[in-house]
This record gives structure tokens, sequence and C-alpha cells, in this order.
């Protein structure tokens, strides 16, 4: 490597990444205003209690992306591309079985869940929200992979493009 290649690199890599946190404070902000707004304060809450419950549950879907992003580098610089790939995959199948196990569990405690927030509201919410931890294995092994590999400008154009739209239909939705 040339010199000033590795600071070069890493500047631009903490770049890309710190638009990526910009842009999910705005997006967020707007987006939990504009929800706020559109729901009022009680079913504001439940939204929020049933992202908790959901974040809560995307945990036990265990942490498998964390080996694509470590070790996707060394398999890309050895030229092991398809062993990355069934990693990815593996990591993927095991993220969505447990999302799906989790998934179900969650749908399934929602009475339960329900009474003991004594919130009726959330009954109906959280079905539809435990889709999120069913799907969250997508982008966070697709994120890990090309954390891994070091692709921060797709990272970031990505992530942007995401909060955008999310920020968008919630504006549409009100």
């Amino acid at each position: 490597m040339r010199p000033g290649e590795i600071a070069r690199s890493v500047s631009r890599g903490a770049f890309y990444l710190a638009v990526e946190k910009v842009a999910a404070l705005v997006s967020g902000t707007v987006y939990f205003a504009l929800l706020l707004r559109w729901m009022g304060p009680t079913k504001y809450g439940i939204i929020t209690l049933g992202l908790s419950l959901v974040g809560l549950s995307s945990m036990a879907t265990g942490n498998f992306e964390v080996y694509l992003e470590r070790y996707a580098a060394e398999h890309d610089a050895h030229g092991r591309l398809l062993t990355l790939r069934r990693a990815h995959r593996l990591a993927l199948a095991l993220k969505l079985g447990l999302g799906v196990l989790i998934g179900a569990l969650l749908v399934v405690l929602t009475p339960f869940l329900d009474r003991q927030f004594d919130a009726p509201l959330l009954a109906t919410v959280l079905p539809v929200l435990a889709l999120i931890v069913v799907f969250d294995g997508l982008s966070t092994t697709g994120r890990a992979v090309l954390y891994g590999l070091q692709r921060f400008r797709l990272i970031c154009v990505i992530a942007v493009m995401f909060h955008v739209a999310k920020t968008i239909m919630v504006g549409v939705l009100w």
C-alpha cells in the first residue's frame, strides 16, 4: 500500500458511515414526529411498545451475521467467494428459521401481552410487527457482508434510501 492510502480508506469509510448515521437521525426524528402527530399519544405508545417487544424478540435470532462481518474480507482476499456465499446462505437460513419461530411465539403470546399491558390495540399491531422479527435476517446478514467487504458507499446508499422511503411512507399515510 502506498503512504496515505490507509488513511484515505479509513476516512472515506468513516464519512459514509457518518452520512448513514445522520440520515438515520434526521429521518428517525421526522418519522417519529409524523407518527406521533398521525396516531396521537396513546396509539403512538402502543406502537412504541410493540416495536420494543419486537426488538427484544429479534435478539433471540442469534448473531450469526457477526461471522460474515468478520470473515467476509478474508474470504474475498483468498478468492473464496463461494465459501462466503455458502456462509451467507447458512446465516440467513438460521436467522430466518429462528425469526419464524420467535415471530410465531410472539404472535402466540400476543393475547397474554395484551392483558399484561392492558392494551387491546396491541393485539392488532403485534402480529403485523412480528414480521419484522421474521425478516430481520435479510437486512442484518446483507449488511454484515457489505460491512465485512468494506462496501461503505453501498451501505450508505441503501440505508439513506431506506430512511427516506420510510419517512415518505409515514408522511403519505398521514
